[in-house]
C-alpha cells in the first residue's frame, strides 16, 4: 500500500470516529428543571399533621416576565400570580389546600395533586417543615418526566411506635 492510501484510509477512519462522538454528544444533553409545566403533591411526614406543618411552593422566574398558575386539582381551584424577570415567589397554603394536596395513604390513585403551569421557563421547589424538621425538593417538568409519576412515601407510623 502506498503512502497515499494509508493517509486516505486514515483520514476516513478518523471522519468516521469524528462523526460518531459528534452524534454522540448531541443526544447527550444535560437534564433541565426548568419547565412550562409541574405536577406535585406531599406526602404524610411522620406523625405530623397537615395543619401544624408548613407546606411552600417556591417558583423560580427566568429571564422574561411570566404568568404563574397554581392549580390544585382536589379544590378544583387556582391562583395565578404574575412575575416579573428573575423573580422568585413564595406560596404559602392555606389549611384548605394542605389537606387537599397531603397524601396521607399509600397504593391508592387519587388527585390530591397541584398542578403549575406557566407562560414561560420558570424552575420549581417546595419547601415542607414541621417542628424542627425540613425539607426541599426540586420539582421536574412533566417534560422531563412525560406522564409516568409516582408519589414515593413510606408506610405512615404513630410516635408511641419509635419509643418501644
Amino acid at each position: 500500500m502506498s503512502d497515499l492510501t494509508i493517509i486516505k484510509f486514515f483520514k476516513s477512519v478518523f471522519s468516521i470516529i469524528l462523526t460518531y462522538l459528534l452524534l454522540c454528544g448531541l443526544s447527550i444533553q444535560a437534564q433541565t428543571t426548568m419547565g412550562k409545566e409541574f405536577w406535585l403533591t406531599f406526602g404524610q411526614r411522620g406523625a405530623s399533621i397537615h395543619t401544624q406543618t408548613d407546606l411552600q411552593i417556591r417558583i423560580v422566574n427566568g429571564s422574561a416576565s411570566a404568568t404563574a398558575t397554581i392549580h390544585f386539582t382536589h379544590l378544583g381551584t387556582p391562583f395565578t400570580h404574575t412575575m416579573n424577570a428573575y423573580e422568585v415567589y413564595t406560596y404559602t397554603l392555606n389549611n384548605t389546600e394542605k389537606q387537599a394536596v397531603y397524601n396521607m395513604t399509600s397504593g391508592s390513585i387519587n388527585n390530591y395533586s397541584i398542578h403549575i403551569t406557566s407562560t414561560e421557563l420558570v424552575s420549581v421547589y417546595t419547601m415542607n417543615s414541621f417542628a424542627n424538621m425540613g425539607d426541599a425538593t426540586n420539582i421536574f417538568p412533566v417534560t422531563a418526566l412525560q406522564n409516568e409519576y409516582y408519589h414515593i412515601s413510606y408506610r405512615g407510623y404513630l410516635w408511641g411506635m419509635l419509643m418501644q
